[in-house]
């Protein structure tokens, strides 16, 4: 029974501190027009203004950091002037105070989580309501994230919705959440244990009230129904139901991402009074130290990516089809996980990887740094109850992050605050394990790296310290570090520009992380090498590679633009594919593909030069000026090379044509050659 959306009504919007902006004759005439999602800092955060100060990074951040209102004036539709009212907001950055007709409703903390407040008993059925959101996203030390790589947005970046509910209902209110949790007890391929829990909220007296469950399959059809009789009182209670399903349709990853419904229901008097539709992907995975993931039983590839949610002129105030964009790029590229990092993610996002099949790696917004307040924790306990109910029923999701990059250069240790959030997490949820992202250089803290069920490393051989082929070395010491329970690579990569090449780069070449110059096939060697290294470990069980798309940094200026770290294997404005997306294609698919790397690199100073391709077929053949020079050398990793091949002055077509059984596949480009 939800009510219209706010997303695209008219907005008022002012970006500073304005006394007297929540009541309800302000005069707002001279303000800004605007539609939600919405973010201030849009722009500001990619011009590269900033400078970073220490691990925090946000002491001098170069975009506007601080407090923006929004005013909206509604009318209740008269149908549903019986009902309650609630209004749920999916996030706003980072600080949000709402008041309805002068009167403030709730204050919420934290950038990233959803909030919901019930506005029953302050909204005017028959007139004009004002609501007003002071947002402020300034930067304080009891709130994560203290610090990061990452700007961190200011506005009501996601959507508002406005819910008309009956006075029984599913409660809206329990964190935000859908207040049905799907609980996996116990799951094989024979049968799953399932719990339905779920949050009624009652505003009559000695009600009664049936509760149904309906197990729906992906064709329509009914698995299965399960009723309740439950006597109401006021307030708010859990019910719970038990469920067992003989032979399920697993959730099966990118193979077969089935899903189930689950419709909860509460009927008086033959009377649906409200409705709750959540999805079921019904699986079971474990982590082998020594053999990897495994999803349903079977050995399942975690070849993953990291992903911010920012992208070129809109910051953080995305829609759905630039999360489609993402999603699909990321697909074609064989991605069959991806850790949301550094923070909550939208619930679209999440809600299409379920469906698609990616693995997510959900995470909690304590970066870098950690304040040892009272306050820090209660705030970061609230962020990870937020993160876990809100998102309980997502499949895909497969662990909780407690943190990123924490106990590098603190002298105090952060193990009592993980290992108290780490005991919450597993309350919320006994099932999914919790994840920690450690760096390198917090090697030493070893009671750290021990405190979660699983640990992943953030590591960038070749790029910000020794070689590319030290990474194995390097994952053999972290394990031991880990207690040799098998890790994973939760970061690595190098930086790269599309207009930046040196075509005869070795890995004896150094390139400077934070200059200027950051050729695309710096890039590619980093990544061709210690992807080498790690999948020749067996423990490592799973690699996410940094970073999926280019994202604002307003501090860095490096590369070919300023406000931007540029690790991504997609452009900013997701326009581009640099060569390492080919890479990991021709690794991670079956779909056939040939593509010439150092493309970009028209014009050549270099007469004799060498050819590289990535390619998944069985042979490459290379023509130049359609002359054949014949078959490619075939590497490993799915690389193609030929040696000294000469170009003739002017133009140049470098043409290759793949051969995959009986299909072929072509892939060109031109080359200038000049001797001046």
């Amino acid at each position: 029974m939800e009510g219209n959306l706010f997303t695209d009504r008219k907005w008022m919007f002012i970006k500073k501190n304005v006394q007297g902006a929540f009541k309800n004759e302000f005069k707002d005439d001279d303000w800004e027009k605007i539609t939600i999602p919405h973010t201030w800092n849009s722009l500001d955060v990619q011009n590269g203004g900033g400078k970073k100060r220490g691990i925090i990074g946000h002491n001098n951040p170069g975009y506007y950091r601080g407090i923006g209102w929004y005013r909206l004036n509604f009318k209740v539709p008269e149908e549903y002037h019986d009902n309650r009212v609630f209004i749920r907001f999916e996030a706003a950055g980072s600080i949000a105070e709402v008041f309805l007709n002068e009167v403030s409703i709730g204050k919420h903390l934290g950038a990233f989580s959803a909030f919901c407040y019930e506005l029953t008993d302050h909204v005017i059925f028959t007139e004009n309501n004002i609501l007003a959101v002071k947002v402020d996203n300034s930067w304080r030390d009891d709130l994560p994230p203290l610090g990061g790589d990452f700007p961190v947005m200011g506005g009501i970046y996601r959507p508002v919705q406005l819910i008309f509910k009956e006075k029984t209902c599913i409660s809206p209110l329990d964190h935000a959440s859908s207040g049905v949790y799907i609980i996996q007890n116990k799951v094989s391929d024979n049968k799953a244990e399932l719990e339905l829990l779920v949050n009624i909220s009652s505003k009559d007296e000695n009600d009664k009230v049936i509760m149904k469950s309906t197990i729906i399959r992906e064709d329509g059809t009914v698995e299965q129904e399960l009723s309740k009789d439950i006597k109401i009182l006021p307030g708010e209670k859990k019910q719970v139901l038990k469920i067992e399903i003989s032979n399920p349709h697993l959730w099966n990853g990118l193979t077969d991402p089935y899903l189930y419904q689950v419709k909860v229901e509460l009927i008086q008097n033959n009377h649906i009074v409200d409705q709750v539709i959540q999805p079921l992907g019904i699986r079971y995975y474990h982590i082998d130290p020594e053999n990897g993931f495994f999803l349903n039983g079977k050995e399942y590839p975690i070849s993953g990516v990291n992903r911010h949610q920012d992208r070129l002129n809109k910051g953080w105030a995305l829609s759905k089809e630039d999360q489609n964009e993402d999603l699909k790029l990321m697909l074609e590229m064989g991605v069959t996980a991806v850790r949301l990092a550094h923070y909550q993610h939208s619930e679209y996002f999440y809600s299409q990887c379920d469906k698609k099949g990616i693995l997510v790696w959900a995470e909690l917004a304590i970066v870098n740094k950690v304040n040892f307040s009272k306050r820090f924790f209660n705030n970061s306990k609230e962020m990870l109850i937020e993160l876990i109910r809100q998102n309980y029923n997502h499949p895909s999701i497969f662990t909780w992050s407690l943190a990123n990059e924490i106990g590098m250069f603190q002298l105090r240790s952060p193990v009592k605050i993980m290992k108290k959030l780490n005991k919450i997490a597993h309350e919320e949820d006994p099932n999914r394990p919790t994840i920690l992202a450690a760096i390198s250089l917090a090697f030493f803290r070893k009671k750290l790296h021990r405190v979660t069920d699983l640990i992943g490393w953030n590591n960038y051989p070749g790029w910000y310290y020794f070689k590319a082929n030290k990474m194995g070395s390097h994952l053999k010491k972290f394990n031991k570090v880990g207690n040799l329970r098998g890790l994973c690579v939760s970061e690595y990569g190098a930086g790269a520009s599309i207009y930046h090449h040196k075509h005869d780069i070795t890995h004896e070449d150094k390139v400077k992380a934070m200059g200027k110059f950051h050729p695309e096939e710096k890039q590619n060697i980093v990544h061709e090498e210690t992807y080498r290294q790690m999948k020749s470990l067996a423990f490592v069980w799973g690699t996410f590679l940094w970073n999926m798309f280019d994202f604002a940094v307003s501090y860095r200026n490096e590369g070919d633009a300023p406000g931007r770290n540029d690790k991504g294997l997609v452009t900013y404005d997701r326009k581009v594919k640099k060569d390492t997306y080919y890479f990991y294609k021709a690794n991670w698919t079956k779909e056939p593909s040939v593509y010439i790397t150092s493309r970009r690199a028209i014009e050549r100073m270099d007469k004799i030069t060498d050819i590289k391709v990535y390619s998944n077929c069985d042979e490459v053949e290379l023509k130049i000026n359609g002359e054949l020079i014949g078959l490619m050398m075939k590497e490993d990793l799915c690389i193609f090379r030929s040696e000294n091949c000469t170009l003739n002055e002017g133009q140049n077509e470098i043409k290759i044509t793949g051969f995959n059984r009986d299909e072929k596949i072509i892939d060109s480009c031109i080359w200038n050659f000049s001797k001046e």
